[in-house]
């Protein structure tokens, strides 16, 4: 059987193949679904007259679009495929109206074409998913809840437009952290080579959003009950005594409770659902010495600056290493005493900031960091540099503290 092609703009071809309709977005095969086309026996179209979408109609014909529920209708090939093209070409001539098109394929085709770059599909994308979610038809919204869709979403929240899925993270952060978020226009973490004190904003969150999306977090955990404060107090009173700058309080004295119950107690998964996100700032309550930092900060993949403040875990610098686009990484108040070989992965690394991690020592791997201009290590115990180190001409160390 010959193939026939049917150009309906810039973006989309459709071709007959081997008797089959096929879907291409910018010459790249279009996979979806089977799609049918809806045949309306002329009897019915009076019964139609106040549908407002494709998907109505089929259901108010008990029509399936699904190729294994869908009867056999004996149309040619050509046929079909002449009949598909009309109803797409249609589609695009309406600015890609969803309504002409059912779900199934209207939101995957139009979702392809913004990837693809069609200014026209970018701008109709999200107002098609809100169009048809305010719409209420049942089996359209829980079709886009089902595929994520809603996700694209923007909803106001703390004055700022941002999507859906985004919010809700902020959201639910704020309920497991007992914070409340408060939008910044801008947060910097380096200013003038000075670093910013986000620990004297007590019990703090804060984001900051580009392109409306949020690209900055802040979690400022200083949020100590009673019985913190009590333990505190009587921790501080060792390490004065003990002369030792090494001092390690375990926790073993029985005299005080000591409570587990305040502020960051694990990392929060919710930081996974900012797909561009760029800086994370993570104040916790150093006095316990959480392992909050785990695996899964390595899905950050758009991260750019990370300062963490007495908070870590014993594969810290392993995790961090996985951040491919990491140019600030400042890891204060937390004994780390050692940097595993594998921060040689941090190729674009510009400003390492380790004051006051205990170190002792420095891999050799750190000279693969071709791209690091600063190195403070203040407040540490003379830590060793190797001497290879002088093979970064550009890097100043700084031993002193800000």
């Amino acid at each position: 059987m010959s193939s026939k092609e049917f150009k309906v703009n810039d973006y989309i071809t459709l071709m007959l193949e081997e008797g089959i309709t096929n879907i291409y977005i910018k010459s790249r095969l279009f996979n979806q679904c089977k799609f049918f086309l809806l045949e309306i026996p002329v009897k019915k179209i009076t019964e139609l007259d106040d549908v407002e979408s494709i998907d109505e109609a089929a259901e108010r014909l008990d029509n399936s679009l699904e190729i294994n529920d869908q009867p056999k209708i004996d149309i040619p090939p050509e046929t079909e495929f002449w009949g598909h093209c009309s109803n797409i070409q249609v589609w695009a001539e309406n600015n890609y109206d969803s309504r002409l098109l059912h779900r199934n394929l209207a939101f995957p085709l139009l979702n392809a074409l913004a990837k693809a770059g069609d200014p026209i599909a970018k701008h109709a994308f999200k107002e098609e998913i809100q169009k048809r979610y305010d719409s209420g038809h049942p089996s359209v919204v829980e079709f886009l809840k089902e595929e994520n869709y809603i996700h694209y979403l923007d909803t106001d929240f703390r004055g700022v437009m941002i999507p859906v899925r985004e919010a809700e993270a902020l959201r639910n952060m704020e309920r497991r952290i007992d914070v409340k978020f408060v939008y910044k226009h801008s947060i910097q973490i380096y200013e003038a080579r000075e670093k910013v004190n986000f620990y004297s904003q007590r019990n703090s969150a804060m984001f900051s959003t580009k392109n409306n999306h949020v690209d900055t977090i802040v979690l400022v955990d200083s949020n100590y009950c009673e019985g913190c404060e009590k333990e505190k107090l009587f921790m501080m009173r060792k390490m004065l005594k003990s002369n030792d700058p090494n001092f390690e309080y375990d926790f073993q004295t029985g005299e005080e409770e000591i409570c587990l119950k305040c502020g960051i107690r694990e990392y929060p998964t919710e930081l996974q659902n900012f797909p561009f996100l760029k800086k994370l700032i993570i104040f916790s309550n150093d006095f316990f010495r959480k392992n909050i930092i785990t695996p899964l900060i390595r899905n950050l993949a758009s991260l750019e600056e990370l300062y963490l403040h007495g908070c870590g875990s014993d594969s810290i610098i392993e995790n961090i290493s996985y951040l491919q686009s990491l140019k600030v990484l400042i890891i204060n108040n937390y004994k780390l005493r050692s940097i595993s070989p594998s921060i040689k992965r941090l190729k674009s690394l510009r400003i390492l900031d380790l004051e006051n991690t205990y170190l002792k020592a420095f891999p050799e791997a750190i000279t693969n960091l071709k791209s690091l201009k600063t190195l403070c290590i203040g407040r540490n115990t003379s830590p060793t540099l190797p001497d290879s180190i002088k093979k970064l001409k550009n890097l100043q160390v700084n031993f002193s503290t800000y």
